[in-house]
């Protein structure tokens, strides 16, 4: 299985490969990756931790303020600030890519939202915004409506109330259609048990305050 989104600690595309029943990484010029095959970590963790690594509450700061001020438009960002936008691409490859990905952003999203720092959550929140309202991975309809669902199930409404206050749905067409679907599944899909609805009702009266 080719997995060309990932690259090793050699910084070079890696591909995953079964041989005998073992799982070995190799190279994209076909040498085995002596570092990964001798590790027990993953390419997925290995990509989970460069996003850790890479999202300091600075650079999130930073990153918020830059896809606010650019309209949520990736294109026109990395004309203006392809470091920021080099920086995004990461992470935006890290959220459609990795399960792991996005279960430790919605962990801090968690830990925000039950802190009371709403700032920091809606900072966050704009991040996410940005990567589901990107009109590429939205083709894939299967693959878009499942993330966002996980999106939903974690937060209930409040991604309904962040997306409202940091009016993504006046950015673009695809943010339109975000804030649109979250709407439908929370009408129509939303069926958590009674006490994941009530933490949920809990967490959007955190955010409300």
């Amino acid at each position: 299985m080719t997995s060309s989104f990932y690259k090793c600690p050699h910084n070079l595309f890696i591909e995953q490969r079964l041989v005998e029943g073992l799982l070995v990484y190799y190279h994209e010029d076909g040498s085995p990756c002596a570092l990964l095959n001798n590790l027990q970590t993953t390419p997925e963790q290995l990509l989970c931790l460069k996003c850790q690594t890479l999202l300091t509450a600075a650079t999130r700061r930073e990153l918020a303020g830059l896809i606010e001020a650019n309209e949520y438009v990736y294109e026109q960002l990395r004309v203006r600030a392809p470091k920021a936008a080099s920086e995004l691409q990461v992470l935006l490859l890290g959220y459609h890519n990795s399960s792991l990905v996005r279960e430790w952003l919605y962990g801090e999203l968690q830990r925000c939202l039950q802190a009371g720092a709403r700032e920091e959550a809606l900072e966050y929140f704009r991040l996410v915004a940005f990567f589901l309202a990107q009109q590429h991975y939205q083709e894939s309809l299967k693959d878009f409506q499942e993330k966002l669902r996980g999106l939903v199930n974690a937060f209930g409404a409040v991604v309904r109330a962040a997306l409202a206050e940091l009016e993504v749905a006046r950015q673009s067409s695809a943010g339109y259609r975000l804030c649109h679907d979250v709407d439908f599944m929370l009408r129509y899909e939303y069926h958590p048990r009674q006490e994941v609805r009530r933490q949920h009702e809990e967490l959007l009266q955190l955010f409300k305050l």
